[in-house]
């Protein structure tokens, strides 16, 4: 069973994915390393596949793993959600356009697309904080956690019509939220 990491021959055990890949965090948990992706013969294997094979012997298969620096991935994956953010903003501003238009279909074309980054963006922000082994709940803003402000968040929306004819929300300067991080409290400036 031929295993690389990063393109490195290694020598594992073999057995059942499940026992060889953890195997190989191990060895990468010195270097403060984690692994991204899992090839197996040249396939990508990712979310419930790799689930369902943990336990599949490997005996013959060629075993490739992909590691990167846990803060680094978070840093790189939070930039590109900003750059998401900045595309939901101009998707929620051409709905609103496209309502005062009457164009029904393209307003909620549009929406649909802005909340499937907010949603993308809620999923990016929970496992960034994972891995970098963060507590969100411990994160409080207006005296709520994480799970509070994002649970239910599409049933307390107005109907995305009604939202995109409202335009995209600015707020003035100087208002404040307040962040309770591990016992200590922020005040942190709210801008456009």
């Amino acid at each position: 069973m031929p295993v690389h990491i990063d393109d490195m021959p290694v020598d594992l055990d073999s057995g059942p994915l499940g026992e060889v890949l953890l195997a190989a965090q191990k060895r990468m948990e010195p270097q403060g390393r984690i692994i991204v992706e899992v090839l197996l013969d040249g396939r990508t294997i990712v979310g419930d596949e790799l689930v369902d094979r943990q336990n599949e012997a490997i005996d013959d298969a060629t075993l490739n793993l992909l590691t990167a620096n846990p803060r680094e991935l978070v840093i790189d994956t939070l930039g590109e959600t900003h750059r998401m953010l900045e595309a939901a903003g101009e998707q929620q501003a051409e709905a609103a356009d496209a309502l005062q238009r009457d164009d029904e279909a393209t307003a909620l074309e549009r929406i649909g697309e802005a909340m499937t980054i907010w949603q993308q963006t809620e999923r990016a922000v929970s496992e960034s904080a994972m891995i970098m082994e963060i507590s969100l709940d411990s994160l409080r803003v207006d005296d709520m956690t994480f799970s509070e402000l994002t649970a239910g968040r599409a049933d307390q929306q107005p109907d995305p019509p009604a939202r995109a004819a409202q335009g995209p929300r600015h707020r003035g300067g100087g208002g404040h939220a307040s962040i309770r991080v591990a016992g200590d409290q922020y005040a942190v400036a709210e801008g456009d």
